[in-house]
C-alpha cells in the first residue's frame, strides 16, 4: 500500500513538473525576425505561444503602412494625395493627418508635415542633394502651413460602397505636399503594440530604427533595457540605458 502511495505521489510530481515545464517553455518561446522598411532596419522580438504568428503579422502590417505612407512610392496613398491635392483617405491616413494637425497645434507650427516641398528642394528624399538659394528656400517655405490641410467627413464616393457610408476626405492647400517621416514610425509602433495584444502576446520589443516600442516586460517580469547611443561615439558607445515597460 505504501509503495502504491509513493508511486502515485511520484506520478503527480512528475505531471506537475512536466506541466510547469511546458508552461515555462511556452511562455519563453521566442521569435525574432528582422526587416528593412521605412528606410531603416527593424527588429521584432516576441515571446509566448503565438509569438511567431504575431511577429509575422507585425511585419505584414509594417509593409502595408510603408507602401501606403511612402511619399516616393508612386503607388502609395500619400503619393496620390500629393499629386492630386485631395483624396478619400483610408483610416490610417486619416488618423495620421489628424495627429499631424494636433502636433502642429501643440508645437505652434514647429512640427509641420507639409514640409515635403522643402525636403525635395534640398534633395533629402532621393539622396540627390542640392544646396538651394535663399530665394528658392523662401519660395518653398511659403507652401508650408499645416493649417491649410483639411479633413472632412462626408458620404463615400467609392464604387461598391453604401452611399450613406461616411468617409474621410483630405484636401491640401495649393501646391502643398506632405511627408509623415516625423511621426510614421511612432504611429506604426503603437499599431504593432495593439496587434501583439490581439495575438495574446504580453512580452515583446520592437525596434523601428531609432524608435522602440516595448510591450509588457521580459518573460521573467523584469524591465526591458534600451541603450541610448552616443551620437558622437561609435556603434557600441552608449550614454545611458533606460528601463522600460509598456512604453513607446
Amino acid at each position: 500500500m505504501k509503495r502504491k502511495v509513493l508511486t502515485a505521489a511520484g506520478i503527480c510530481i512528475g505531471i506537475l513538473i512536466f506541466t510547469e515545464g511546458t508552461r515555462y517553455f511556452v511562455q519563453n518561446q521566442k521569435c525574432q525576425k528582422q526587416l528593412f522598411a521605412m528606410d531603416t532596419y527593424m527588429e521584432f522580438t516576441a515571446y509566448g505561444k503565438n509569438s511567431e504568428r504575431a511577429v509575422d503579422a507585425a511585419i505584414e502590417e509594417v509593409q502595408k503602412l510603408d507602401a501606403m505612407l511612402s511619399a516616393e512610392n508612386s503607388k502609395s496613398e500619400v503619393y496620390a494625395l500629393n499629386e492630386q491635392g485631395n483624396l478619400q483617405a483610408t483610416d490610417d491616413l486619416a488618423e495620421l493627418i489628424l495627429r499631424g494637425k494636433e502636433i502642429y497645434q501643440e508645437t505652434d507650427g514647429l512640427f509641420d508635415d507639409t514640409i515635403y516641398p522643402v525636403m525635395k528642394l534640398w534633395g533629402f528624399p532621393t539622396g540627390n542633394y542640392h544646396v538651394p538659394t535663399a530665394a528658392e528656400v523662401q519660395k518653398k517655405l511659403a507652401l508650408v502651413d499645416g493649417n491649410k490641410v483639411e479633413i472632412q467627413t462626408r458620404d463615400s464616393d467609392e464604387k461598391g460602397r453604401d452611399s450613406k457610408e461616411k468617409a474621410k476626405f483630405v484636401t491640401l492647400g495649393a501646391d502643398q505636399q506632405i511627408d509623415f517621416g516625423g511621426i510614421a514610425k511612432g504611429y506604426t509602433g503603437q499599431k504593432l503594440a495593439e496587434l501583439f495584444q490581439e495575438y495574446g502576446v504580453s512580452s515583446a520589443l520592437v525596434s523601428l530604427g531609432g524608435n522602440i516600442q516595448a510591450i509588457g516586460t521580459k518573460p521573467d517580469g523584469s524591465s526591458w533595457k534600451v541603450g541610448i547611443r552616443d551620437p558622437k561615439g561609435g556603434q557600441q558607445d552608449y550614454i545611458g540605458v533606460l528601463s522600460v515597460e509598456n512604453q513607446p
